[in-house]
């Protein structure tokens, strides 16, 4: 398998406002323009079960969702470059966006994982002008210092298999040393069709409303080893599309250089899934880049739909963000180390208390669903 070194994806730097009402606003400096949310302040009550992704998977969907002009018009530049902004890990601590729902420790970054110069840090935003229960908790990860990968589960492949020796499901062998972490990926195949590709085999052909994260190649030999990650509408993604050795698609973009989609702001959030009358959707997962492309985003919202997520994510300083799993079974974010009986890495802990853990996950045990996974090192 071929090793995956994290470069960065530039852009240019979110400018945003923060939204009046329900409490007064303290802005940082990546806070949303002025919008309105559409989630009510409540007590949430149990449900009787989880909700299924309920995504439209045919292609009258992908022609009735309207489309920003960077979907509409794809482009051949280089979607990687110099960084156009200054960047520094940890981010900045930012002012929690409103008074009345905010709790102690919002916006500011704390060290996860192993200890020492941290690779990954943390934080929570209530992204809701008064409500406390609704809630965004966030991971940062320094990509200048951490290797991003993917693989898909086990019940994704289909007819489809990997080359030798990979197993789906299964992180390598060869990549088991720096592991640090590894996170849910998106909805199954069945839910959505949306692409999905690994180690040069598409599994899922992808669609052109779909999110994609992408581990692009280095263009030529010249360029180095390093490969570069991407979260962009496939139109943005696809004249590189031969260099994407992996990629995973999800529905359409939550942010899209620092904008909520459209579907977003018109209040219609059905594209993201989660939406049974009957049902109840309490999480729901994201990941993101920052401007510069070196500071990666995983996101699991609390009670919160896909437009709060979105701006809880843009308060911490995500300019691009596609959204993941949804529901508790499948949000996870699990941290390794080294179990001294079988001599390699095991889950020890995860980002939340109540996420769902299963020790020799990902390992020793292959996972059924997708995932990607952090190492240290380029």
């Amino acid at each position: 398998m071929r090793s995956l070194a994290v470069h960065v994806l530039a852009g240019a730097v979110l400018l945003g406002g923060c939204r009046d009402g329900g409490g007064k606003a303290a802005p940082p400096a990546t806070a949303p323009p002025a919008t309105a949310p559409s989630v009510t302040a409540q007590t949430p009550e149990t449900p009787p079960a989880a909700a299924a992704p309920d995504v439209p998977s045919s292609a009258a969907d992908d022609a009735a969702s309207p489309k920003s002009a960077q979907e509409a018009a794809p482009s051949d530049r280089e979607p990687a470059g110099e960084p156009a902004v200054a960047r520094s890990f940890p981010p900045a601590d930012f002012a929690p966006p409103f008074e009345r729902s905010a709790q102690e420790g919002d916006g500011v970054w704390s060290p996860l994982g192993p200890e020492g110069e941290p690779l990954l840090v943390r934080t929570v935003v209530h992204p809701h002008e008064v409500s406390r229960f609704l809630s965004v908790h966030v991971v940062a990860v320094d990509l200048e210092r951490m290797t991003l990968h993917y693989m898909p589960g086990s019940d994704d492949m289909g007819n489809a298999t990997l080359p030798d020796p990979l197993v789906p499901g299964r992180i390598p062998r060869e990549h088991l040393p720096g592991l640090v972490a590894a996170f849910n990926g998106g909805f199954m195949p069945r839910h959505g069709r949306w692409g999905m590709k690994a180690a040069g085999v598409v599994i899922v052909p992808p669609r052109e409303s779909g999110c994609t994260v992408a581990l692009l190649d280095p263009p030529d030999a010249s360029a180095g080893t390093k490969t570069t990650v991407v979260v962009a509408p496939w139109p943005r993604v696809e004249p590189h599309d031969a260099r994407a050795a992996y990629y995973r698609q999800t529905p359409p973009c939550l942010l899209d250089e620092g904008e909520l989609h459209p579907q977003l702001l018109r209040g219609n959030e059905k594209p993201w899934g989660g939406f049974n009358a009957n049902l109840v959707t309490r999480r729901r997962s994201a990941v993101g880049l920052d401007a510069t492309g070196k500071t990666l985003f995983y996101a699991v919202g609390i009670e919160v739909g896909p437009r709060l997520l979105a701006e809880g994510l843009r308060y911490a300083g995500a300019r691009q963000a596609a959204e993941l799993d949804i529901n508790d079974n499948w949000t996870r974010f699990a941290l390794f180390e080294v179990d001294a009986a079988a001599g390699e890495p095991r889950v020890a802990t995860m980002l939340l208390d109540d996420m769902v853990k299963q020790k020799s996950g990902y390992v020793a045990r292959p996972s059924e669903r997708d995932f990607f996974y952090l190492r240290r090192g380029q």
